[in-house]
C-alpha cells in the first residue's frame, strides 16, 4: 500500500493571520444582518405598496415604510462590512 502524500501547505506570516481572523467574524455577521435585512426590506415594501399581495400588510404604508429603512439599514450594514474588510486588508499590507 502506498502512503499518500501530505497536502500542501501555505504559509502566511502570524500578524496577517491574526489580523484576518480578528476581522473576519465580525464582517461575516455585518454581511449576514446586512443581507437579512435586505431581503426582508425588500419583501415589506413590495407588501406595503401593493406589488406583493396575499397578506395584512398589502396595501399598509406602514410596512412600506419598514421596508424602506430595513432596506437603508441593510445596505449600511452591508457597506460597513466591505469597508472593514478593506480596511483590513489595507493594514494587513503594511
Amino acid at each position: 500500500m502506498r502512503s499518500r502524500p501530505a497536502p500542501p501547505t501555505i504559509s502566511i506570516p502570524l500578524h496577517l493571520a491574526r489580523s484576518a481572523k480578528r476581522i473576519l467574524g465580525p464582517v461575516r455577521v455585518l454581511f449576514a444582518l446586512g443581507g437579512v435585512s435586505l431581503i426582508v426590506g425588500v419583501i415589506w415594501l413590495g407588501q406595503g405598496v401593493g406589488i406583493i399581495g396575499g397578506s395584512f400588510m398589502t396595501g399598509e404604508a406602514l410596512w412600506a415604510v419598514m421596508g424602506a429603512a430595513c432596506i437603508f439599514v441593510g445596505a449600511f450594514l452591508v457597506r460597513t462590512g466591505f469597508r472593514w474588510r478593506q480596511a483590513a486588508s489595507v493594514d494587513d499590507d503594511d
